[in-house]
């Protein structure tokens, strides 16, 4: 009877612990979702001063 308890508690505390990582990772990839979209934001930003740059010297 107290293994078999012991035994639910277990996996119980296993689920859990697995929902917790499941939490951690989609937190961490909506973060490096969002630093992507700043870096393509920012690549745009440069390309354009590149391209203003280029259009001035010529």
């Amino acid at each position: 009877m107290l293994n078999a308890l012991l035994s639910k508690l277990k996996k119980e505390q296993n689920g859990l612990y697995m929902l917790n990582l499941s939490s951690q990772i989609k937190e961490k990839n909506r973060k490096i979702e969002l630093q992507n979209e700043l870096l393509k934001f920012q690549n745009t930003k440069i390309s354009e001063l590149n391209s203003d740059i280029l259009t001035k010297r010529t």
